[in-house]
């Protein structure tokens, strides 16, 4: 299991990361990835916080923005892909070059985060969902993004239950 790659598919999950500078908790949110030598990998794996990269139930995005499935796949040559980030890959290799294109590679990656987050079957995020993710589960239903990043996240709760 050395050469593995683990990917965190709970919302969060601590794990005990050994490194030069000792042992330490760190706190990973949903699609980072975990190190195979984690010494509280069993348990991470046994209460299903964590899965095997590349084994379905990852599902979502990696670290890096791209379908973890999608890791190991050959794309024919001349092909360029979008990933959920909104940014072209080789589009620009050395990145967004604007303020303009920064902020706006933010908001997609912040999007493409909020919508891994959204529950599987449909339904409205529950009231401890943050912010982005009632936003964009009410995008989903035909709501004007710009219009909804103004509001209360009690009002984008609110609105999410009225949708149900």
């Amino acid at each position: 299991m050395s050469d593995a790659r683990f990917q965190v598919i709970a919302e969060c999950a601590y794990a005990k990361i050994a490194d030069a500078a000792g042992v330490s908790w760190r706190l990973f949110e949903k699609g980072a990835l975990i190190p195979a030598n984690t010494p509280n990998l069993d348990h991470l794996l046994r209460n299903h916080y964590v899965a095997k990269v590349g084994e379905k139930a990852t599902g979502g995005l990696n670290a890096d923005g791209f379908p973890s499935g999608a890791e190991d796949v050959e794309v024919p040559e001349g092909i360029t892909t979008t990933p959920s980030g909104g940014q072209s890959v080789g589009a620009n290799p050395n990145g967004p070059a604007s303020d303009a294109e920064k902020a706006a590679a933010e908001v997609a990656e912040r999007r493409a985060a909020a919508r891994a987050k959204l529950p599987a079957d449909g339904a409205a995020p529950d009231g401890r969902a943050g912010k982005d993710v009632h936003v964009e589960y009410l995008v989903g239903k035909g709501y004007d993004y710009d219009e909804l990043v103004k509001q209360d996240k009690a009002d984008l709760v609110e609105m999410g239950k009225q949708q149900s």
